[in-house]
């Protein structure tokens, strides 16, 4: 008696103890994918970032492969007879950045899995090849004043426009007023100026690369964090029109259905396979106009605000399915546009006809009856939309 008696006690230990250990289980892998969904998010934010960098560093050659280009081509013109002997430098500084400013193009096409380490190689190359152009200015030209303005003031500023790590940056720096020492080491009296300037331009230069790499990182948590309640939103959204309307349709930038609920084959009486990848204005009535099909181009409007149409679907047999159809259009970062469509079947109450009338009071009250539930359920997804 007292075993039978302390069996259910006992039980009751075992299933607490079960229960407690699924409830950790559960919540450490609930961490683990909150976990990983951040990492993702933070490493979508750096590639957007990195992206945006390779196109900054496209821009930044355009100038001075203009500039060589037109160095070059100047001695075949009366007046150009005067940089004449800048055409060969200007050719080989010319060639080094066209090919750097290709290699950028690429870096920014790049896929997301190695455009970090296209962008740190394109980092090097860009620094390398204003070296290569120090070097070859020091070769070609001997004139003080050009050296300033073509070396000694336009590739620290330049380098910092392409350049987002102050590391790198600082070697840089290192190796470009050494090459400064190395043009003037035999003319100190006249070189002191050019050197000191240099200083000067390199550290207010270096100081925009700090300035620039504090504000990458700043955009890559904006983008984080823009990517993490952009997805929160739409999720939320796509709950709401779930629980409060009759089916829900996520729809791509074409207007093609890429997630629909269950409840939306059963309402129109088709298989749920036929609907994916489907466009959803193909499900209109034949006397519905097509323009009710561009949901998308709602975003002009305002992104992430609640809108709502009265349209009409034609089920599996042609009949007319009138829907209320409330849709939210939420953009990502790269500019693609999601759709979320919640769709409340509309009911009309059936007309008289033959047959007693006790049934058909009953058939009207009761459609009554769903249109008012229906009206009901519209009108509270439309305050809660309204109110998130």
């Amino acid at each position: 008696q007292v075993v039978v008696a302390q069996l259910p006690l006992a039980l009751r230990r075992v299933w607490g103890a079960k229960a407690a250990r699924r409830s950790k289980l559960s919540v450490r892998a609930a961490a683990a994918m909150a976990e990983t969904r951040c990492s993702e998010d933070q490493t979508t934010a750096e590639d957007i970032v990195l992206g945006a960098q390779a196109q900054g560093a496209v821009r930044s050659m355009v100038p001075m492969c203009t500039l060589m280009l037109a160095l070059v081509v100047a001695p075949c013109f009366p007046a150009g007879a005067r940089v004449s002997h800048l055409q060969e430098p200007a050719a080989y500084m010319g060639s080094l950045a066209f090919a750097c400013m290709t290699f950028a193009v690429l870096v920014g096409r790049s896929s997301d899995a190695s455009l970090e380490r296209n962008a740190t190689v394109m980092s090097f190359a860009t620094l390398g090849m204003r070296l290569a152009v120090h070097v070859v200015t020091i070769v070609f030209d001997r004139d003080s004043h050009t050296f300033l303005k073509s070396v000694a003031f336009c590739l620290p500023v330049s380098a910092a426009k392409s350049c987002s790590s102050p590391a790198l940056f600082r070697a840089f720096l290192v190796l470009h007023n050494l090459l400064v020492w190395v043009r003037f080491w035999g003319d100190l009296e006249r070189g002191a100026t050019w050197i000191v300037v240099t200083v000067l331009v390199s550290v207010l230069s270096h100081d925009n690369v700090q300035q620039a790499a504090l504000q990458r990182d700043l955009r890559t948590e904006l983008a984080s964090a823009y990517i993490e309640l952009e997805r929160v939103s739409e999720a939320t959204t796509r709950d709401i029109f779930e629980r409060l309307c009759d089916a829900s349709v996520s729809l791509s930038t074409d207007g093609c259905i890429t997630k629909a609920s269950s409840q939306l084959p059963s309402m129109l009486g088709m298989m749920g396979s036929r609907l994916q990848g489907r466009l959803f204005s193909s499900l209109f009535h034949r006397r519905e106009p097509k323009e009710s099909g561009s949901f998308c181009a709602a975003v002009a409007e305002g992104p992430g605000k609640v809108q709502h149409r009265q349209v009409q679907l034609a089920d599996i047999y042609g009949q007319s399915v009138p829907v209320h159809v409330f849709h939210v259009t939420f953009v990502g970062l790269d500019g693609v546009p999601t759709t979320v469509l919640g769709i409340s079947e509309t009911w009309c109450p059936m007309r008289k006809g033959s047959g007693n009338g006790a049934s058909n009071g009953g058939t009207e009250r009761d459609v009554q009856g769903d249109q008012s539930v229906a009206s009901g359920r519209s009108s509270a997804a439309k305050a809660v939309l309204s109110a998130v």
